[in-house]
């Protein structure tokens, strides 16, 4: 528990250090950011991205319950010091920022073993993205 409760703190300040980033390069430009974030929905890491304007490319496109990170199905999640719930969990995503950008549809993906071997220990995410409008040169 003390490792699960040392890494939230951690990632509270990664988003934090990435948004500033984030505002840093892209200004008011759209922006796609993805990846393993480690972290449930309504965390306060991952509500520090969608106070910053950022909304969740799964709640916007997807079906079902997104889960990402499934113990119980995926043979690849064998360690047991893992923080994560060992339950089906959503902890990688796909959050979106600007004007003119827009989910048409999103779906896990890589959920399925092929020869029996799962192509990572995480299911994957994949979204279809809409920019309806160029941006400027930024």
């Amino acid at each position: 528990m003390t490792a699960a409760v040392d890494s939230a703190e951690e990632r509270r300040s990664q988003a934090a250090e990435t948004l500033a980033f984030i505002n840093g390069v892209a200004g008011e430009a759209p922006v796609v950011l993805c990846g393993s974030l480690n972290t449930l929905p309504g965390s306060p890491e991952l509500k520090t991205l969608l106070d910053a304007g950022f909304r969740d490319a799964w709640t916007l496109g997807g079906r079902g319950n997104g889960y990402t990170f499934a113990p119980e199905t995926n043979t690849n999640l064998m360690k047991a010091d893992d923080p994560l719930p060992r339950t089906a969990s959503r902890v990688d995503y796909i959050l979106i920022r600007g004007k003119g950008l827009s989910v048409r549809s999103a779906e896990v993906v890589l959920n399925k073993a092929v020869y029996g071997v799962f192509p990572s220990d995480r299911y994957g995410l994949k979204a279809v993205l809409r920019l309806s409008e160029l941006p400027s040169s930024q």
